[in-house]
């Protein structure tokens, strides 16, 4: 009797590895979710994790096939046997019974959830359309901190991807601060809100600094021969696809609402020009609203701590009305920028918050005086 299994390098397995179990929630009732799913095509090996709302899939180049591989396995014990692997894996399966073989180190197991229960987002077919990794980078770096985490308001707790006549614009808000990113990339799609989840993952996948793309549908695909999860509409999943990597998620229901009803004109009535590194000077505390007051008439900008400790330093800023803002936004902001710019129209009215990058607006609710 042949044993199925196959041979693939360990760094390539342990990559792809990596990049699905990051879908896998860690404390799971439900068994087959605590798993990762691994299938022998063609000549690759297949990785998926999901948590029935993202699913993360990669393939690793296989060295040898005997047979066919479709099973399931604990991520955290696949993990710890390829991390300190330096040469190749072999995966051997016969009837229920696993052998992972790693180097001089071999482990048996059996296979607790089979395969044919293991639960599959249904991905997008249809057109696609091919978005810059660069710019698509900048566009999640610039506005995941502005996701809400309010889930009163679930609609708000995705990044909305929509097109308004000028390309694919991302947008995200939490009510108090709010980013606008325009990345002039096609998006011939219906509009989308991808959960906070996905988009962790989506900006923990992509490579900085690169000169590719990535593939992207929005369409659902109704057939397929696994166990599937039933869709509501025909608008609610997105898939983004790499070289060696995929994530098919759905999408949040609901109305993102209308932003640009909120969204300040420019104005330059009161200004100020910080920088992160003016902002870590001043000393820290547990509270997590720290209110900074910027006074133009006095090019200061000033702190008073719980115990009544007040710092202040010097600003470049003009108007003739004093403002305050949460300080811990302010830090957000600059930390990504190093330098900032506030531009607002009056006191109590949200501020524009402009950085070197054109295609950035951020919007930041100032604090009653």
């Amino acid at each position: 009797m042949i044993t199925n299994n196959f041979t693939a390098n360990a760094k390539d397995l342990k990559r792809a590895l990596a990049h699905a179990m990051q879908a896998v929630e860690r404390r799971n009732i439900i068994p087959v979710l605590s798993m990762v799913r691994i299938t022998t095509i063609n000549d690759e090996v297949q990785v998926r994790g999901t948590d029935l709302n993202v699913e993360c899939i990669a393939t690793a180049q296989a060295i040898s096939i005997t047979g066919k591989i479709d099973t399931t396995l604990n991520p955290n014990i696949l993990h710890s046997l390829l991390r300190w692997a330096e040469g190749d894996v072999t995966i051997s399966r016969e009837k229920d019974l696993i052998t992972i073989q790693v180097d001089n180190v071999v482990a048996t197991l059996r296979e607790l959830c089979p395969a044919k229960d293991y639960p599959v987002i249904l991905a997008p077919s249809g057109d696609a359309i091919t978005i810059s990794q660069t710019q698509l980078h900048k566009a999640l770096a610039a506005t995941i901190a502005c996701i809400s985490t309010e889930e009163t308001r679930h609609y708000l707790g995705g990044m909305f991807l929509h097109n308004k006549g000028e390309g694919l614009i991302a947008t995200a808000t939490d009510g108090h601060r709010m980013a606008i990113y325009n990345l002039s990339e096609p998006w011939p799609f219906e509009d989308q809100i991808i959960p906070k989840k996905t988009i962790t993952l989506l900006h923990r996948t992509l490579k900085t600094r690169s000169n590719g793309t990535i593939t992207v549908r929005s369409i659902r695909n109704p057939k397929s021969t696994d166990a599937v999860l039933p869709s509501k509409n025909q608008e609610n999943q997105v898939e983004f696809k790499g070289d060696d990597w995929t994530i098919v998620s759905k999408t949040i229901d609901g109305t993102f609402p209308d932003y640009t009803r909120v969204t300040p004109k420019p104005s330059q009535n009161i200004t100020a020009v910080i920088t992160a590194a003016a902002l870590r000077r001043f000393p820290l505390t547990n509270k997590k609203s720290r209110t900074l007051k910027i006074d133009p008439m006095k090019g200061q900008m000033i702190h008073t701590n719980p115990n009544g400790i007040e710092v202040s330093m010097p600003v470049q800023a003009t108007g003739q009305q004093s403002v305050k803002f949460n300080m811990n936004y302010l830090i957000d902001f600059a930390n990504r920028a190093k330098t900032i710019r506030l531009e607002m129209a009056r006191q109590n009215e949200p501020a524009r918050v402009l950085t070197d990058d054109p295609a950035l607006l951020q919007v930041l609710m100032p604090m009653r005086i």
